[in-house]
């Protein structure tokens, strides 16, 4: 009926003034981050590196928020933080819940999460591979460009520093990314002078945009130096490079998603006993 039709019409308008809120509150926030953001772990703390979603919002409830859930039933615990990789949308049925719940929650707690942007975080992928039709169907294409607004200013990597016990106290840097690295700059200190926000738009300077490529999209191999990546985007790289760049930032591995293990966990490049990825 006419009725039924106006209520619908006026929840749907609720809902997407709720989402544009948190849309705004999110980019506003995000803009003060830089591109490399950096994440200090404690040794009584917990990190939990989280890969691709890709619209699985059951399992993000069900095991990836677990140990948070873990922490509030037990007495005298710190509260866990999150460093998500990326690749939050597309694929999977639920991208708009998972987006929606991560943004909240970085709002919210924004010295317990933190979301880098994956490949899948620019208006181009997530046009073709689901994200735009399920705003769609669900919403309103206005909710895809909301989204997009903030993904060109999540950041693009993060340093992290953490203090384990391994049995004596130390510190163990590292640094993350969705993709990997690339053969225009290996200092992740230059990276923050990244404009990121320009990303995807065709205004990026085209070294800058190949750094970006590589951040997003690169992948490790078993090759020497860097290769053009078969994916139509980023590159393949070696082990010697990988080397090459923890040792001129300090850090001891890097670690990534933009690739499924079945192990959940996998390492590469294992001739560099302390310079390898995960």
């Amino acid at each position: 009926s006419a009725t039924e039709g106006g209520a619908s019409a006026s929840a749907d308008g609720e809902k997407m003034d709720i989402l544009e809120s948190l849309c705004e509150s999110t980019r506003q926030a995000l803009e003060d981050d830089p591109v490399v953001i950096s994440v200090n772990v404690a040794k009584d703390e917990t990190l939990v590196l989280v890969g691709d979603i890709h619209g699985q919002f059951k399992d993000m409830q069900t095991y990836v928020l677990a140990p948070q859930r873990d922490v509030i039933s037990a007495k005298g615990k710190k509260d866990c933080k999150f460093l998500f990789l990326g690749d939050y949308v597309d694929r999977g049925p639920q991208g708009i819940e998972v987006v929606a719940l991560l943004l909240a929650l970085k709002v919210e707690y924004p010295e317990h999460i933190f979301l880098l942007r994956g490949n899948h975080e620019e208006a181009t992928v997530c046009r073709m591979y689901g994200f735009l039709q399920e705003c769609r169907s669900k919403l309103s294409p206005n909710a895809w460009g909301s989204f997009n607004n903030v993904f060109c200013f999540l950041p693009l990597g993060a340093v992290v520093e953490a203090t384990i016990e391994d049995p004596a106290e130390k510190v163990v840097t590292f640094f993350c990314c969705h993709g990997g690295l690339n053969p225009y700059n290996n200092n992740v200190q230059a990276l923050q002078f990244l404009r990121r926000s320009e990303y995807g738009q065709g205004i990026l300077d085209g070294d800058d945009s190949e750094v970006v490529d590589g951040l997003l999209w690169s992948d490790p191999a078993e090759h020497d130096g860097f290769r053009r990546n078969m994916r139509g985007c980023g590159f393949t790289f070696g082990a010697n490079t990988t080397a090459e760049f923890c040792e001129a930032n300090t850090v001891q591995f890097v670690c990534r998603a933009h690739q499924m293990v079945m192990e959940a966990v996998s390492y590469t490049h294992l001739t560099l006993p302390t310079k390898r990825i995960v």
